[in-house]
C-alpha cells in the first residue's frame, strides 16, 4: 500500500509543478473513474470493481505520465493494483494517436475475506 501512495505523490507532485502555458488548450490532467475487470487463466474466475487514474503531459508531444489504482473483488478474495505508465504519443491526426510506453504495475492480493476459506488450497 505504501507503494500505491508513493506513486500519487510522485506523480501529483509532477503535475503541480509542470508549467502550464495560456496558448495551449490541452487540459493539465485528465481524471478517469471507472469500473474495472479480469479473466483469470486456467481458473476461469472473474473479478471486478472500481479503479481510478490521473492522466497528464510532462514534455509536451513527448512524455505523457498515467498512475492508477484499482481495487478488484471477487468471493473470498480481493487484489489491490497500481500502475504508473510512461508513454510517448505520435499524433497521427487531429482526432487519433499512437503511444508507445512502459509500465510498473504492483499488485496484491488477499484471501479468506468470506467463510469459504477452507475450501482454498495452498
Amino acid at each position: 500500500m505504501s507503494k500505491i501512495t508513493a506513486m500519487l505523490g510522485v506523480a501529483l507532485a509532477l503535475l503541480f509543478f509542470s508549467e502550464a502555458r495560456a496558448e495551449e488548450k490541452e487540459p493539465l490532467a485528465v481524471i478517469a473513474l471507472g469500473g474495472a475487470g479480469e479473466w483469470g487463466f486456467p481458473d476461469r474466475k472473474y473479478s471486478f470493481g472500481p479503479s481510478a487514474s490521473v492522466e497528464f503531459s510532462v514534455i509536451k508531444d513527448w512524455l505523457e505520465i498515467e498512475v492508477g489504482a484499482a481495487k478488484l473483488f471477487r468471493r473470498g478474495h480481493s487484489e489491490w493494483e497500481g500502475e504508473i505508465v510512461f508513454r510517448k504519443p505520435f499524433t497521427l491526426s487531429e482526432t487519433a494517436e499512437f503511444m508507445v510506453g512502459l509500465a510498473r504495475i504492483m499488485h496484491h492480493a488477499d484471501r479468506f475475506h468470506t467463510s469459504d476459506w477452507r475450501r482454498v488450497r495452498r
